[in-house]
């Protein structure tokens, strides 16, 4: 008897792979990866609707990775998954390395294009807030800016993890802080929740009606 499955690659940096530094909620610094939730939510929902799916989130999170990074291993990462879905999060290292917007969305406009080579279905993500002074809020603002405008030009889903995890002032909301720019075990409870909710669920309901 075969099996269906539906594979999502996880691709990014370490708020991918769930990198913490230590607290003393978490003085090991223990990764808490958001795909892993992911993965347990698309399980429970599968389990509700009483479908034959075997769901699989693959994580491609390497630390400290920029949107070259990125696009240098497509190829020898993701493509071999044989991903239906790709979720994308990354540019915040561009971002505290000086390179240009115009350059990361560019990279990422090459990640959508090769992941739809590989009849794959893109899922971009918006960079998530940090904890910094008003002038680089304004910069991580027009980085969401332009990967909105090229995800509306390509057709492709954004979610907007920035909206979910900011406060009024564009900061990382303090429930949701590990050390300025990594998130927490709730914060990352809140990407995977706001991923699975507005992109995952509605694939996995629409597989039902099949």
């Amino acid at each position: 008897m075969s099996q269906n499955y539906l594979v999502i690659v996880a691709l990014g940096d370490s708020l991918t792979t769930g990198f913490q530094n230590p607290t003393p909620d978490n003085p090991a610094g223990l990764e808490y990866p958001y795909p892993r939730l992911l993965q347990n939510m698309m399980w429970n929902e599968v389990k509700k609707l009483k479908i034959d799916l075997n769901p699989i989130v693959e994580n491609e999170g390497v630390v400290g990775e920029s949107t070259k990074g990125l696009l240098r291993r497509f190829d020898s990462t993701v493509s071999r998954l044989k991903p239906d879905y790709v979720v994308i999060w990354s540019g915040i290292n561009d971002l505290t390395s000086g390179v240009p917007a115009d350059d990361a969305v560019s990279n990422l406009k090459e990640i959508y294009k090769k992941t739809r080579a590989i009849n794959a279905t893109p899922i971009a993500c918006t960079l998530t807030p940090i904890v910094t002074v008003s002038k680089v809020v304004e910069i991580i603002k027009t980085y969401n800016k332009k990967i909105e405008e090229l995800t509306k030009l390509e057709n492709i889903q954004l979610i907007d993890l920035y909206k979910s995890l900011s406060n009024e002032e564009g900061q990382l909301r303090t429930e949701y802080n590990n050390d300025g720019i990594h998130l927490n075990a709730k914060g990352y409870t809140k990407v995977a929740t706001t991923i699975f909710e507005e992109a995952i669920k509605p694939i996995i309901q629409k597989m039902k009606c099949l």
